[in-house]
C-alpha cells in the first residue's frame, strides 16, 4: 500500500499546477540585462533573441509586415532597423529642441506615428505621422493639451491619452480619446478622473489600457459597446504596457519585490506569470508586433 501511495505522489508531482505559459512570437519587449536596456525577441519557447541597435532603444514599435523594429535613440533620432539586412538607419532626424518619442506603427508598417514634445516639453505635444512612402512628416493631432501613446487600431481610428488637468488638480488627469482618421474628429472615451494610459485596442470595439482610477494602476477594459470601464486586474500592483492578442492581454506587472511578464484571460479574468527562462534585471516596455 505504502508503494502505490509513494507512486501516486511521484506521478502528481511530475506536473505542474498549471502549464508553461511563453511569451508568443511576434511581440518585443524593452528590459534591462548587462548593464543595459536592450531589445529582445520572444523565441515562442519562453527563451530570447536579442536586436542588437546602434544606441540605447527608447520606446521602440515593432512592424512584423516590415520586419523591422523603430526606435528613439540616445540623441533624439528616430532609427529604424531592419531585422533581415541588420541596416539601422535614421528616417527621423532631431531638430532642434523637438523631441520624438512613443512609437507606434500601423498595421501595414508604412505609417510610424510619434508623439511630438514641442521644444522637448511634455506640456505641449503633438501626434505626428511618418509615411514610407514620401519620407515625410505631417501633424496627424494638435489640441491646446497634451497628447500620448498613440494607438492605430485595425478599426481606422487612432487611440491615445489626452492630459485634460495637471497642477490644479494635484494629479494628472489623462483620458483615452479616440481619433477618426476619415472625419478627422476626436472624442473621449473614459471618464474615471485619473491617469489612464497606453490604450490598445482588440479591433473589435474593446480597448484595454492601464489606470490607476483605485490608487495603484491596472489593467481596464473600455467597451465601445456599453460606453464603460471596466476593472480587470487587482491587487497593490502597477500593471502596464498592455498588447492584446485575441482573448488574452500581456502586460508587465511591478511589485515592491518583482517585476513579470502576465497574461489575463478576458473572458474569466484569470492572471498568470510567463514564464521568463532570462535574467532580466528590469522589463519596462512590452509591444506587439503589427501586421495586416
Amino acid at each position: 500500500m505504502k508503494n502505490i501511495i509513494s507512486i501516486a505522489l511521484i506521478f502528481i508531482a511530475s506536473f505542474p499546477l498549471y502549464a508553461e505559459e511563453c511569451l508568443p512570437k511576434g511581440m518585443l519587449i524593452t528590459a534591462y540585462s548587462e548593464g543595459n536596456w536592450q531589445l529582445y525577441l520572444p523565441d515562442g519557447k519562453c527563451g530570447w533573441n536579442k536586436v542588437s541597435t546602434e544606441s540605447e532603444p527608447r520606446t521602440p514599435s515593432l512592424s512584423v509586415s516590415n520586419n523591422s523594429v523603430a526606435y528613439v535613440d540616445a540623441a533624439g533620432n528616430v532609427r529604424e532597423k531592419k531585422l533581415e539586412s541588420l541596416e539601422d538607419l535614421i528616417i527621423i532626424e532631431k531638430s532642434g529642441l523637438d523631441a520624438y518619442t512613443q512609437l507606434s506603427y500601423d498595421a501595414s508598417g508604412n505609417n510610424l506615428y510619434a508623439v511630438l514634445l514641442k521644444d522637448g516639453n511634455s506640456v505641449d505635444s503633438d501626434i505626428v505621422l511618418w509615411n514610407r512612402k514620401n519620407r515625410e512628416i505631417s501633424t496627424v493631432l494638435s489640441q491646446r493639451s497634451a497628447q500620448f501613446e498613440p494607438f492605430p487600431s485595425k478599426d481606422g481610428n487612432v487611440y491615445y491619452g489626452n492630459v485634460s488637468c495637471t497642477v490644479q488638480c494635484k494629479q494628472v488627469i489623462q483620458e483615452i480619446w479616440e481619433l477618426n482618421e476619415t472625419g478627422a474628429t476626436v472624442k473621449q472615451l473614459t471618464l474615471l478622473n485619473a491617469t489612464s494610459r497606453q490604450p490598445v485596442s482588440d479591433g473589435n470595439g474593446n480597448i484595454y489600457f492601464s489606470s490607476n482610477k483605485h490608487h495603484f494602476f491596472n489593467i481596464w477594459k473600455y467597451s465601445q459597446k456599453h460606453k464603460r470601464s471596466e476593472k480587470l486586474t487587482e491587487g497593490t500592483v502597477v500593471d502596464f504596457s498592455p498588447v492584446v492578442i485575441s482573448s488574452k492581454v500581456y502586460f508587465i506587472r511591478k511589485t515592491p519585490d518583482d517585476i513579470s511578464l502576465m497574461v489575463l484571460n478576458t473572458e474569466n479574468k484569470n492572471a498568470k506569470p510567463v514564464t521568463i527562462k532570462s535574467q532580466f534585471e528590469d522589463i519596462k516596455e512590452l509591444r506587439l508586433g503589427r501586421t495586416e
